[in-house]
């Protein structure tokens, strides 16, 4: 599907244009509306001026009625004034734009930013998504996952959701990669505010986005609008555990129609949290076994793992350390790993929880255990 927007030859937006169009992020003018108003009047300010019977001509009545009179009472340079210090734009015509969001069907005619410049890293973006309601499998896979991605300097966008979004915005930051939020609420109002710390931390280190203004607050209409510019920002989705009916799937239909790749992490056969992602595997999206699937369907050239060195004593415990000294990246079995610790069963067991929370070790079935590939 074509996308309504322009093609862009070069970034020139005068000032009072970028304040129209600010004024129409206020309006809440939808991007499919933005884009189907310049085709018929040729820019934002000619939209800004027009008449509500103009307006007619392509919004429905009451859409028509309700921006002419937001127009009419107000201007737009008060817009750009009333910008927050620490929060930027991004508009559509700007070499910053990403181009792959640029080509969908509906792009964002403006972005709204904070954080660090970080749209050159979108240019090898994965979506890293998944259910609000993930189980400890889904969040171990999920930070496996990423951290893979980080070494391999791609950059993991999500949207800041409860669960499998979270978990990937947080190994991304642990591991030092470059991850991107997208919002369903405006930059001044981030949502759900259980994230704010994560909020303030992806300001920090990463970077938010959102096509809302600051001050709006996330409806329930606006997370699908927010899953399309994730899907859309990124070459390819990964979704880790969704189940059969999950609003995670509304992402996958958006990258489908995007032409995006779309990877899927097989779960245990009794999962509910897995039949949503057993079934786009039936479907046809990739099989995502191990993360060195995602690179070898994606021709993306897969960098040498830095070499492992072991751990200083200041970065685990004593016991930890002596645990994590033993594996190899050959599962062993508990008895095997016992043995050689010299420690107590319960205590191994332990241990060895924790170093799989800190994404050290990787727990196989039949109680196996080696080091994590991307640790």
């Amino acid at each position: 599907m074509d996308s309504l927007a322009p093609i862009v030859q070069h970034f020139a937006l005068s000032v009072a244009e970028k304040q129209c169009r600010l004024g129409l992020s206020h309006a809440l003018i939808s991007a499919r509306q933005f884009w189907l108003l310049v085709q018929h009047f040729g820019s934002a300010e000619s939209i800004w001026r027009a008449s509500e019977q103009a307006l007619r001509a392509v919004l429905s009545p009451s859409a028509a009625d309700k921006l002419a009179r937001f127009c009419r009472d107000r201007e737009p340079a008060e817009f750009q004034n009333v910008l927050p210090a620490d929060i930027s734009v991004c508009f559509f015509e700007s070499p910053l734009y990403p181009q792959a969001l640029r080509a969908i069907y509906d792009p964002p005619f403006l972005l709204y930013y904070k954080g660090n410049n970080l749209w050159p890293t979108l240019n090898r973006a994965v979506a890293v998504i998944g259910t609000r309601r993930p189980t400890p499998y889904g969040l171990k896979h999920a930070a496996r996952i990423t951290r893979y991605l980080s070494q391999q300097q791609c950059c993991v966008v999500s949207g800041m959701a409860l669960g499998i979004d979270a978990a990937a915005h947080r190994a991304a930051l642990q591991a030092g990669g470059p991850t991107v939020a997208v919002l369903g609420s405006g930059l001044a109002k981030p949502s759900p505010r259980t994230h704010l710390k994560l909020f303030n931390e992806l300001c920090q280190k990463g970077m938010v986005v959102s096509e809302f203004p600051p001050d709006f607050s996330a409806q329930t209409w606006t997370f699908p609008m927010r899953n399309r510019v994730v899907s859309g920002l990124s070459g390819a989705v990964v979704v880790i555990e969704a189940a059969r009916k999950s609003g995670t799937l509304i992402t996958v239909d958006c990258a489908i129609e995007q032409g995006r790749e779309v990877f899927a992490m097989p779960g245990p056969v009794d999962s509910a949290q897995s039949e949503g992602t057993h079934n786009l595997i039936q479907e046809g999206a990739h099989l995502l076994a191990q993360p060195e699937n995602l690179s070898e369907v994606m021709n993306w050239a897969i960098s040498a793992p830095a070499e492992q060195t072991p751990l200083v004593s200041n970065a685990l415990t004593n016991t930890q350390q002596a645990v994590y000294e033993v594996l190899s990246e050959s599962p062993q079995s508990i008895e095997n790993i016992v043995n050689k610790s010299k420690q107590k069963l319960n205590l191994v067991l332990s241990v060895l929880t924790e170093l799989e929370i800190k994404g050290l070790v990787e727990g196989l079935p039949g109680r196996l255990y080696r080091r994590s590939s991307v640790s």
